[in-house]
């Protein structure tokens, strides 16, 4: 399952939002070695699972979440990444928490109540930023581990 996890990791930091590597590295040292270096990265996580998304080097790029509840309802959320952050542009929530939290960059992360993460709780959807040091040593102490 990690092998599995860490091998789509690598395909998006490799191909960031176009499509899957052939060779994707083995190992978080393979990574940082073969990997396309974008500013920060993303980690999208909703009740289906967890999805990396790096950064665009410029413009700015949309991503439309759909989920479908139990009930048959549909929540949507659009996140819209930046070269400096990320933050969630719209939502079908009622309260709109998550909209109003602005904007998560490297910059405002430490001064933020929420730091790093943007949370939508109505949607069950949550967002973090991280840079790639940080990935690194996340993946680094996980393969560390027996």
């Amino acid at each position: 399952m990690f092998r599995r996890f860490l091998s789509l990791f690598a395909c998006l930091l490799l191909f960031p939002m176009a499509g899957m590597a052939q060779d994707a590295p083995a190992t978080a040292t393979d990574l940082a070695e073969e990997a396309h270096i974008a500013p920060a990265y993303v980690l999208l996580t909703l009740q289906s699972g967890s999805y990396w998304l790096a950064l665009p080097d410029e413009g700015e790029v949309d991503i439309p979440i759909r989920q479908t509840r139990d009930d048959g309802s549909e929540e949507i959320n659009t996140l819209r990444l930046t070269p400096k952050g990320v933050y969630m542009l719209s939502a079908t929530c009622e309260n709109q928490d998550c909209v109003e939290q602005g904007m998560v960059s490297i910059e405002n992360r430490t001064d933020r109540i929420l730091g790093n993460m943007i949370l939508c709780l109505p949607n069950a959807v949550a967002v973090e930023l991280f840079t790639p040091e940080e990935i690194r040593a996340m993946y680094a102490s996980r393969e560390a581990q027996p």
